[in-house]
């Protein structure tokens, strides 16, 4: 799972990872290719992407890099 608004729409949508994960999909976040909505005050550090991913990586998903994604792909 990759995308923009990490901390709204790809955590909380009808097909975001809480829903994905209720109907029983593995779901894996890649960190590195996803962006929450920022603001003056977080854009700087990506505070709430960070606190999104965190959340994702302690009640819904496990997550990765997008590097590690691919060479997992091939070993398979």
């Amino acid at each position: 799972y990759a995308g923009f608004a990490t901390n709204w729409c790809v955590i909380n949508r009808d097909y975001g990872l809480i829903s994905t994960c209720q109907k029983g999909y593995n779901v894996i976040l890649l960190r590195d290719a996803t962006t929450g909505v920022e603001f003056h005050d977080s854009v700087d550090q990506l505070t709430a992407t960070e606190i999104a991913i965190r959340e994702i990586e302690t009640k819904y998903a496990w997550s990765t890099t997008t590097d590690d994604f691919i060479v997992a792909s091939k070993d398979t």
